[in-house]
């Protein structure tokens, strides 16, 4: 989806394109530490969430959900039309990225706000993609 392709309330299109522009722009070392680290060791850039933990079953059968490295999971809508979904956690501390409430994984997430201007993703508490934006400490 681009901004000039879509015809209905094109304002709020641009705006969203620029808050996830920003996104991706605020995660630069995240993306370049995982792509060091796939060159490094062959670890996969984007890998399924069971990477964290190949035991974990609700896991292994999760196909809509992905990694950025280690620390960072993305649940994007995939679904035409839904404005909910639901998200797993696996195992670890995690905090949402939009609203910085903390889950302890693993859990599922029921029915999580999706509008289109939303993009579920969590991180690792403590992890390098926390930026201290939702109180926690950074990562050296």
């Amino acid at each position: 989806l681009v901004p000039w392709d879509y015809t209905r309330d094109k304002d709020t299109i641009v705006e969203i394109s620029k808050k996830f522009t920003k996104l991706h722009a605020d995660y630069t070392d995240v993306i370049v530490a995982a792509m060091k680290q796939a060159v490094a060791d062959g670890t996969p850039v984007n890998a399924p969430i069971w990477w964290l933990d190949p035991t974990d079953e609700a896991a292994i059968i999760e196909d809509s959900e992905f990694l950025l490295g280690e620390s960072l999971l993305s649940a994007p809508v995939l679904e035409e039309g839904a404005t909910t979904r639901d998200v797993y956690l696996p195992m670890g501390k995690w905090v949402d990225g939009n609203t910085c409430k903390k889950y302890a994984g693993p859990t599922t997430l029921k029915d999580y706000p999706a509008p289109l201007d939303t993009l579920p993703w969590f991180y690792i508490e403590g992890s390098i993609a926390d930026k201290g934006a939702c109180g926690g400490t950074p990562a050296p």
